[in-house]
């Protein structure tokens, strides 16, 4: 199942915008629950790191998304696992039926019905060549 999942997150995306809404959103939290002087004195500060309060916001962005991507584990690996099952399954019986000699010649065969259209369309363009070339020299 592991393996499964490692091979899934392969697959999947997860774009940055996600991240930078999240963190929004727990800011605009923060900005309701906390007084606006006491704010500007936490989170923007003189020096260039990080302060305990622009961490608290990033690790509750980051708990946010992993806990819905968790959610979202088990309907992404039903998928994936069906695609595969169904993607292998396929893949059996198109080598299967490649590997019926009788069969091939059947599947090769041009349809009546096809085969009459095209021949019937092949001389209506022969006969529209032929209009253009008396127009041409008209």
């Amino acid at each position: 199942m592991l393996r499964t999942q490692f091979k899934m997150e392969l697959i999947v995306y997860t774009q940055d915008s996600t991240y930078s809404h999240s963190l929004c959103e727990r800011k605009r939290e923060e900005d309701e629950d906390q007084p606006l002087t006491e704010i500007r004195s936490t989170i923007f500060s003189t020096d260039n790191h990080a302060t305990l309060q622009e961490m608290m916001l990033h690790l509750k962005s980051y708990y946010w998304i992993s806990s819905q991507r968790l959610a979202d584990q088990i309907p992404m690996v039903i998928r994936y696992l069906v695609l595969q099952e169904f993607a292998s399954q396929l893949q059996r019986e198109m080598l299967q039926t490649l590997q019926e000699k009788d069969n091939i010649e059947q599947l090769l065969k041009e349809d009546i019905d096809i085969g009459s259209k095209r021949a019937a369309l092949q001389s209506k363009l022969k006969r529209l060549m032929k209009a253009r070339s008396y127009l041409v020299e008209f």
